[in-house]
């Protein structure tokens, strides 16, 4: 079949995203590739986000809404209740509500994704990720490097083990093959991230493939809902941290129970993976007991000073029920 008449759908969350819903929206519509369908959940937004989305839908017939009575459901089951709506769907994207998208940003991760089924089959669960460059207000660049990026480049393989670190895979810049989505959906409540879910799954599973092109803008503003790479520097980054580390405790927690969470829904597969239970032994553990563990495994963060804090905290950490 040729690329161009590859369906393809995309999934936007929104929330309270009115300020940059059009400009994203129309970044879609001037995409090279022209077959595409964008399914837009709002998340109960208090603006007019809503109202944007279905006047443009009104004029776009590719522009739909999914439509519930599930309330408020913030980001990450947001996202949850899209992808399982489009879980039958050979591809997939994620989409933020605040990004910009590169003319050929479907075009060309379309074309790495079959690739890679041609590479593994279409049955082996896929992911496909790219590079970003990141923004600010007015659409400034914030900077021409992107930290995330060039320490993932040095990674020998996109697996499991790099994945237990640190979550390294943007939402907004993935496509899942129809197989990914059988395996991975429905995202545990426990889930802190889709995308960190999605990532967890085909590393797993199957594959994760890193286009490393940039095709979009990132845009990093004080009401983003989603996080984003940091630019700041080692001492800085250190001094946040040791500011704010009852939140940094609670995220510990919650990666934790995400994993508990992913591990049994492994299990509840039929799935066995020797690592996923090395890391469950490990964090079952405390103090220094866990450290060595950790390390044992192989387990790094991000960077040195995020490692550090992070070791640093367990030992400091009482242990979690």
């Amino acid at each position: 079949m040729n690329q161009v008449e590859t369906r393809v759908v995309i999934v936007m969350a929104t929330y309270m995203g009115s300020a940059y819903v059009r400009d994203q929206i129309e970044s879609v519509q001037r995409q090279t590739h022209h077959n595409w369908v964008l399914l837009v959940r709002d998340d109960q937004s208090q603006d007019n986000t809503l109202e944007i989305v279905e006047e443009m839908a009104a004029r776009d017939s590719r522009i739909r809404i999914l439509r519930d009575d599930r309330g408020n459901l913030k980001q990450c089951q947001n996202f949850n209740a899209l992808l399982m709506a489009a879980s039958r769907e050979s591809y997939v994207m994620c989409c933020d509500q605040d990004d910009i998208w590169f003319a050929t940003k479907i075009e060309k991760t379309l074309a790495t994704m079959k690739e890679a089924e041609e590479t593994y089959g279409s049955e082996s669960p896929i992911l496909v990720f790219t590079d970003f460059k990141i923004v600010g207000l007015g659409m400034k660049t914030i900077s021409e490097h992107n930290i995330v990026i060039e320490r993932i480049r040095n990674l020998a393989e996109f697996n499991l083990l790099s994945l237990l670190g640190y979550d390294y895979v943007y939402g907004c810049t993935t496509m899942l093959n129809q197989r990914l989505m059988e395996e991975s959906l429905p995202i545990s409540e426990d889930a802190q991230n889709h995308d960190y879910w999605l990532a967890l799954t085909a590393a797993a599973l199957g594959r994760i493939l890193f286009l490393d092109e940039r095709t979009m803008l990132y845009r990093r503003h004080e009401t983003a809902v989603t996080g984003g790479p940091r630019m700041d520097s080692w001492r800085l980054r250190f001094e946040r941290h040791v500011a704010g580390r009852t939140k940094y405790y609670e995220n510990i927690v919650h990666q934790e129970r995400q994993m508990t969470s992913f591990f049994h829904f492994l299990v509840g597969k039929g799935m066995k993976n020797e690592l996923l239970q090395a890391y469950m032994d490990a964090i079952g553990s405390t103090g220094m007991r866990k450290v060595v563990k950790l390390r044992r495994l192989g387990i790094r963060k991000q960077g040195l000073a995020q490692e550090f804090a992070y070791y640093v905290d367990i030992l400091l950490m009482r242990k979690v029920s």
